[in-house]
């Protein structure tokens, strides 16, 4: 009785045993199939995705590359476009400068001349130059109608220097003198300045105008006036100096590159560097074309520059 009874237990038991080992290796053989899964997938996925960290770097690299060889092409561009403008303004100033004679001629034809001779030399240059050319020599028309009106002749070169009469450039005339100046904090000295010159006391204007460029030192006109005053008092290598630093301030305002440029020309002269002021005369003509009408009426300037004078 006890034997039977005991087997049914010992089978349970058993049974029991057995459904727990199954589902253990049951769970194991789970495991270690999505273990396989995920290393099979892992393995398929690791090349793609480092194959695309990889392709997006390269293309990265790609357009950075790209874009510094855009940009360097419109650098190479832009300073191409520069080399060509200033080979350009070379090629007419070198016109200019070889027709100077025949641009202040008062001959009728001139012009017609000029005109001719730019369109079979630089007919690329032609409406620019011809601009230029017609710019000069109307504004010596104006001075030479003025002269001719007046009953005056144009005054020899010999002649003394008139601060009150004097044209603009580098004299300061009546009207500029008087004109009240609020430019700048250092309209005080510049004031105090101009009435000196147009009293004729350049040591005076020049204590002035020193303290200008002091107080105001990136007024172009200021050091403009101090250039003036020292080559008035034989201090030239002074002048070029400070004479230097109102063009290099490029003065944008019209009066005031006309003065500088004119007043850069009389102390070379001064200097007896003849053909550094040509030169630089000529080139700056050829950008602020008005200098030439200013020149044909001061006498200072045809005095200090008889050598390059052509009037």
């Amino acid at each position: 009785m006890d034997k039977e009874t005991s087997s049914p237990g010992v089978e349970d038991h058993r049974l029991q045993f057995d459904l727990t080992k199954f589902n253990t290796e049951n769970s194991h053989n789970r495991t270690v199939l999505w273990v396989g899964v995920f290393i099979s997938v892992f393995s398929v996925l690791t090349p793609t995705i480092t194959n695309y960290y990889q392709n997006s770097e390269r293309l990265k690299l790609d357009a950075q590359k790209q874009e510094d060889e855009q940009k360097q092409k419109a650098a190479d561009l832009n300073m191409k476009r520069s080399e060509i403008e200033r080979a350009r303004d070379a090629t007419r100033t070198q016109f200019l400068q070889q027709h100077i004679d025949l641009i202040m001629s008062p001959e009728p034809d001139a012009e017609l001349r000029l005109s001719t001779l730019v369109t079979l030399i630089l007919p690329a240059e032609a409406d620019a130059l011809n601009t230029q050319i017609r710019t000069i020599r109307n504004g010596l028309a104006t001075q030479r109608s003025l002269h001719h009106e007046a009953g005056t002749p144009i005054p020899a070169k010999d002649q003394e220097v008139d601060n009150a009469g004097a044209v603009p450039p580098l004299v300061i005339t009546h009207s500029a003198t008087e004109a009240p100046d609020v430019r700048t904090s250092g309209a005080i000295a510049l004031s105090a300045g101009r009435s000196s010159v147009k009293k004729g006391d350049f040591e005076q204007a020049l204590r002035h105008f020193s303290t200008a460029v002091i107080q105001e030192p990136r007024d172009p006109l200021a050091w403009n006036f101090k250039a003036y005053s020292e080559f008035r008092t034989n201090r030239f290598t002074a002048a070029l100096t400070s004479i230097h630093e109102a063009w290099k301030l490029n003065p944008t305002e019209n009066q005031t590159r006309r003065w500088v440029a004119i007043n850069a020309t009389k102390i070379l002269c001064a200097q007896g560097r003849s053909t550094e002021a040509a030169t630089f005369f000529n080139q700056s003509a050829s950008v602020v074309p008005e200098i030439v009408s200013d020149v044909y009426g001061d006498v200072e300037f045809q005095t200090t520059c008889k050598a390059i004078w052509r009037g």
